[in-house]
């Protein structure tokens, strides 16, 4: 399937999977409150996407590696 065709079956999936959708942005503060901060602190944005292509795979694999890095730093570990 290609991704357009897929995307909506996302939403149904984990917040990851459900922020290349756009209904990922809609009524959820929480999540929004995330990407500010999120971008803020790492540069990185989270977007939805009309298409997927292979251009998107470096920015999508720097915002996963973002991420990693927020959830396993050492002074974030060091605070729980």
């Amino acid at each position: 399937m290609t991704f357009e065709e897929k995307v909506e079956h996302y939403t149904k999936q984990n917040l990851l999977a459900q922020s290349l959708h756009p209904v990922a942005y809609k009524n959820n503060p929480g999540f929004r409150k995330f990407i500010r901060e999120f971008k803020r602190e790492t540069g990185r944005q989270f977007a939805h996407k009309k298409k997927f292509k292979k251009k998107h795979l470096a920015s999508r694999q720097k915002l996963y590696i973002a991420l990693a890095n927020q959830c396993w730093s050492p002074d974030r570990l060091a605070n729980i």
